[in-house]
């Protein structure tokens, strides 16, 4: 389990896996999907207003969201995985790893990409990134 420290509370998209939803809950982090509140073929636009209104970080593959980023003004941010592919494995390894970094002040009105190897912040226009091997 990760530390305590953790205090994103996340709201998954509809491409976010299912399995990875739950190897998250298993690991302390507060994250409901997508799918278990009705909200399944909706817009990106949606989910981004859903996760504001929820007031969660919302976590995604979907890479459209990269563009997306001077839309997060007062939003507690988003989360782009980028797996070397698409099995739920490789999205639970690289959330374990970069998981342990991140932080509700760090996500904030930022696009979040993350992968095995790093961390990078795009928080207007700034980009910071953070190695995690």
């Amino acid at each position: 389990m990760l530390s305590r420290k953790i205090r994103l509370q996340l709201y998954a998209d509809e491409n976010f896996p299912l399995t990875s939803v739950t190897h998250l809950r298993s690991l302390g982090i507060s994250i409901v999907h997508a799918y278990s509140m009705g909200y399944i073929q909706k817009s990106d636009q949606f989910h981004l207003k859903t996760s504001k209104k929820l007031g969660r970080t919302l976590i995604t593959r979907d890479r459209d969201f990269s563009y997306n980023w001077s839309t997060l003004r007062d939003h507690p941010g988003v989360i782009l995985v980028s797996p070397g592919s698409q099995v739920s494995a490789e999205v639970n390894k690289i959330c374990t790893k970069a998981f342990k970094k991140l932080t509700p002040h760090f996500v904030s009105e930022s696009l979040v990409r993350i992968s095995i190897a790093k961390i990078e912040r795009n928080k207007n226009g700034v980009i910071e990134k953070i190695d995690l091997e």
